[in-house]
Formats: C-alpha cells, structure tokens, sequence
C-alpha cells in the first residue's frame, strides 16, 4: 500500500498511462489497493483531477476513464468533509465538483482569450481550452451512460454549451 501522497500520485499517474480498455479492471484494483483512495479525500480529488487531463489530451478513452470513475463510485466510501464537518462527501460529488469547476474555469479562461496579444498564442490557447471543454463534456457524457450521473446534469451542461436564445455559441461549445 504506497503511504506518501507523491507516491501515491506518481502511481496514479503511472495507472492512468498504462489504462486501457483491456487493462481497466486489473488498474482500477490497482488504484483501489494502493493509493489510498478509501479513505483520503485530497488523493481522490487528485485522481480526478488527472482524470480530467487525461479525458481532454486522450479522447480515444473516455469511455474507459467513465468505467474507472463508475467503479470507484460504487466502491468507496463517503470521505469525511472537512474535520468535525457532519457532512460527507462520495467519490460521485468530488467528481461532479471538479467536471464542475472545470467547466467554469474554462469558461473564465476563454473569456481572457482576448488578452493574448499574439495570435499564435491566442490560437494556441483556445485549443487547449477546446480540448479540455470537449474532453470534460465526453466525460459527463459516458458518466450519464452508465447511470453515474443524472441526465438533469447533461441537460444543465448542454443548456449552458448551448447559451441563451438568439446568442451564438462559441465553436468549442457547438463541437461539445
């Protein structure tokens, strides 16, 4: 069982390289056994935030980082929220309030495009966020599929991909 929470994180990210469709079972064992995420709170958050990396720069797998997320949902328990707090949080809330955070932070982002004074930058930058918005939205996406989350969810993220009435959305969005 790794104890340091660099080492944990380094396992994690070694997990999640190797994850594929035909080894998502056997690695899932292996981040349910060794990185601690039964009981810590921040590894698990820090898994999901890989997670999310790897579903916006590794598109071919989302559907296996959803089985991951499906199966740590159903397999671990509610952490503790915060010391002496009465409420406790699942792995599916620390999930959703990252996809969550994600999806404002890149909202926040693409509305500081503008202040890239080099286009090539510009550009540059607007694809990492594409990359990231359509990443995040596959995933919640595959999570709807497979009963982990809500389709009022998928509704709330597609009325907020789609905008307001008579507004256009942006290219990122409509591809989302």
């Amino acid at each position: 069982v790794v104890v340091d929470a660099e080492k944990a994180k380094r396992t994690m990210k070694g997990v999640l390289n190797k994850m594929t469709a035909e080894t998502a079972d056997k690695l899932t064992e292996q981040l349910l056994s060794e990185c601690r995420l039964d009981s810590d709170a921040s590894a698990a958050k820090t898994l999901v935030s890989m997670i999310l990396d790897k579903c916006a720069f590794d598109g071919n797998n989302v559907g296996v980082y959803a089985d991951v997320c499906a199966r740590l949902a159903t397999s671990l328990p509610a952490y503790a929220d915060r010391e002496g707090a009465s409420e406790s949080r699942s792995f599916k809330k620390l999930l959703l309030a990252a996809c969550q955070d994600d999806f404002e932070s890149l909202d926040s982002q693409r509305d500081g495009l503008s202040a890239y004074a080099d286009r090539s930058d510009r550009e540059a930058q607007g694809k990492r966020i594409k990359l990231r918005t359509v990443g995040t939205v596959r995933l919640i996406g595959e999570l709807v599929a497979r009963g982990v989350v809500g389709a009022a969810v998928a509704h709330a993220v597609a009325d907020e991909l789609l905008g307001e009435a008579r507004t256009v959305p942006g290219e990122d969005y409509v591809e989302a």
